[in-house]
């Protein structure tokens, strides 16, 4: 599984904001304990992808042919709706406000929201 990243915003790197994302998605550290794998349906087909405790989706750098900072986490959306979090669109702006960390920065790129990375992994880790 090749592996993408979106290009830095102010030159620092991104994760995406997902909609359509059921669970979040991010690189596998050295930390991480694995509990399974899990069946994934992405664009270019199916893919079993590794899981921790808190059900994020794992990607290992070395079996993607990447780095860490070749994979761009990814924040599924109705997980932080559920955590309490609010979205709202206004024309092509958007903004993501959070229980704790209030107003979040979002750069919509290709409409796509997208926050820095050290962000979005907060926020995969809170939902952890």
């Amino acid at each position: 599984m090749k592996v993408l990243s979106a290009k830095p915003v102010d030159g620092l790197p991104l994760g995406l904001i997902d909609s359509g994302a059921t669970a979040c998605m991010r690189a596998r550290t050295a930390d991480d304990l694995v509990v399974g794998s899990r069946s994934v349906s992405l664009a270019s087909g199916r893919v079993n992808m590794l899981v921790n405790a808190g059900g994020t989706l794992l990607v290992d750098p070395e079996v993607s042919g990447g780095s860490v900072e070749d994979i761009e986490p990814i924040v599924s959306l109705s997980q932080l709706i559920a955590r309490g979090c609010r979205m709202s669109w206004v024309g092509s702006a958007c903004q993501l406000w959070h229980p704790t960390l209030q107003k979040v920065s979002v750069h919509v790129l290709g409409g796509c929201p997208r926050v820095h990375r050290r962000v979005a992994e907060a926020l995969i880790e809170d939902l952890e």
